[in-house]
């Protein structure tokens, strides 16, 4: 009986032997070759429960860890009036270039409100007339006809770009309207509303403020001139804006803003015409801000539906005045300062949330464009000078709420 339990034991161990060496053969050995699997990595499972691999930790029963919230995405915009070079303003722009040489210098009628433009995330202008190429004659009475110079001042004041279709669009023709954006292009100044060719009257604008992509459309009432092609200027139609908004979205933009240039000239109440305009375009919802121009006033800023309308930003830069054909408002103008922010984090909706102005004002004397603002806190400030820009900002305040309180004055 011993000798059999020996034998028996025996065959235990051979075959416990035998199993260690199939085991090793097929798996490449105890020690983990390099071509087999290392014993910590293979897993053995007992009582049907499988158990980590040897060496390994067993899982963290702490909850999982999770990234920041993301903050829902916002950009500011910057928006102003005409641009209209009239003769005094071209005969100062040539007094300062003679100073430091050239022909034109725009450049310090800008100056004061430069940190305003270029501060922000976008900034787009509205330039009402062509400009003249280099050499060619500079015309402000029945045509126009601007110094490029212009475009050199626009750019060093911190426009991203601008809106050109205008009544004056097409006071040089078609060479006018190339001209205008050849200067443009090589200022890398934006554009929206006029058009070399068919092919580029197709071609959204559009910017990155902050990182969002911005689509830019403008249009204007009618020109002065006969267009011979319609891709040249383009005028409003509230159903040919709607597709452009359309093709603009599908095209990525996620926040589309519509220059209009509208309205009857000196006039601070919104015609019924651009009513009933800002009113179709209140039905696309795929336009987040309608801009307008022409009025050469200081219009409202009011909601149309769920849509805000800038009826009219004023002149940001002229010599209309009651001394030479206008108003004395019509040198009144603001800055209109948006701030976009996105519906939810990372929802690719935006909504215009908050509205605020600078107001501004030409100083004839040079034509420089005022902040009123901050020229009201000098203690310096003439005493007649101090009444004008008072009475300015008033009449401001009170255009841009015609319609119901909307926007807020900027915190100098």
């Amino acid at each position: 009986m011993q000798q059999q339990n020996l034998l028996l034991v025996s065959g235990i161990v051979l075959t416990a032997v035998g199993a260690i060496l199939m085991a090793e053969a097929v798996f490449g050995g105890g020690g983990g070759g390099r071509d087999g699997l290392a014993t910590e990595d293979v897993q053995t499972t007992v009582a049907g429960v499988t158990a980590p691999p040897a060496g390994t930790s067993s899982p963290s029963t702490d909850p999982p860890t999770t990234d920041p919230p993301v903050a829902p995405r916002s950009f500011t915009l910057a928006a102003t009036g005409d641009l209209l070079a009239q003769d005094a303003v071209n005969e100062r722009a040539a007094t300062n270039a003679s100073i430091w040489g050239g022909d034109y210098d725009f450049g310090p009628m800008f100056d004061p409100v430069r940190s305003l433009i270029e501060g922000a995330d976008l900034a787009l202008c509205h330039l009402e007339t062509p400009l003249a190429r280099p050499g060619a004659d500079v015309l402000a009475g029945d045509v126009f006809n601007a110094p490029h110079e212009l475009a050199v001042a626009i750019e060093s004041a911190g426009y991203d770009g601008c809106s050109t279709a205008s009544n004056r669009a097409f006071d040089m023709g078609a060479d006018g309207v190339a001209a205008t954006l050849d200067e443009l292009d090589f200022r890398s100044i934006g554009h929206a509303g006029t058009a070399r060719s068919a092919e580029e009257a197709k071609t959204v604008t559009r910017y990155e403020a902050a990182g969002v992509p911005v689509a830019h459309l403008a249009y204007t009432y009618d020109v002065n001139e006969a267009v011979p092609e319609p891709y040249l200027v383009n005028l409003i139609d509230s159903a040919a804006i709607a597709a452009d908004a359309r093709a603009a979205r599908a095209g990525g933009a996620q926040v589309v803003i519509v220059s209009v240039h509208w309205g009857e000239n000196f006039t601070r109440d919104p015609t019924a015409a651009q009513q009933q305009v800002a009113a179709e375009l209140a039905e696309v919802p795929e336009i987040d801000l309608v801009v307008g121009h022409h009025a050469h006033v200081v219009q409202p800023v009011a909601r149309i539906g769920d849509l805000p309308v800038a009826f009219g930003l004023g002149n940001f830069l002229s010599d209309q005045h009651e001394a030479t054909c206008c108003p004395d408002e019509s040198q009144d103008g603001v800055i209109l300062h948006v701030r976009f922010v996105e519906t939810g984090p990372a929802t690719g909706e935006f909504t215009a949330s908050e509205f605020t102005y600078t107001p501004t004002r030409i100083d004839r004397s040079t034509h420089t464009i005022t902040a009123l603002d901050a020229a009201l806190a000098d203690p310096a400030l003439d005493d007649d000078v101090r009444t004008e820009y008072e009475e300015s900002r008033a009449r401001t305040d009170a255009a841009l709420n015609l319609l119901g309180p909307m926007a807020t004055p900027r915190t100098p």
